[in-house]
């Protein structure tokens, strides 16, 4: 049975393995311009005449400027967000974990305060080992 909304679903699916299988193996500085030119490709800004790309004369006319579909909305970086596939959405990292709140009787060292990458790894490691 083919779901009704598979298109959809596999556009954002392919978006989500965009930004991580390129996007994961880049350098901060590299990888903010990378989301940059996802997020335009997105809103359907001619990515070739911004980012300067060079296409070759013959293949200029190959690429029309085309809005990509997903459903990630207005975000300021797509490496802060992450594609639940199940509900077909996108979800902010940091609302996948609970409130974190420090137990008191721990001393300094044995803290393991969640951050956004260290949320974004488990994830993302998790996801790999099933």
């Amino acid at each position: 049975m083919i779901p009704g909304d598979i298109e959809d679903k596999l556009y954002n699916a392919l978006l989500f393995s965009t930004i991580w299988g390129i996007g994961g193996t880049i350098d901060e500085d590299t990888r903010k311009r990378f989301d940059e030119f996802l997020l335009d490709l997105l809103k359907g800004e001619d990515v070739v005449e911004k980012h300067k790309l060079d296409m070759g004369k013959e293949n200029k006319d190959k690429y029309p400027v085309t809005k990509w579909p997903s459903k990630v909305g207005e975000v300021e970086s797509l490496f802060d967000h992450f594609y639940e596939q199940e509900e077909n959405r996108w979800r902010h990292w940091e609302e996948t974990v609970s409130k974190y709140t420090i137990n008191k009787e721990l001393t300094f060292l044995q803290l393991s305060i969640p951050t956004i990458d260290s949320i974004r790894m488990t994830n993302i490691c998790n996801t790999l080992m099933r």
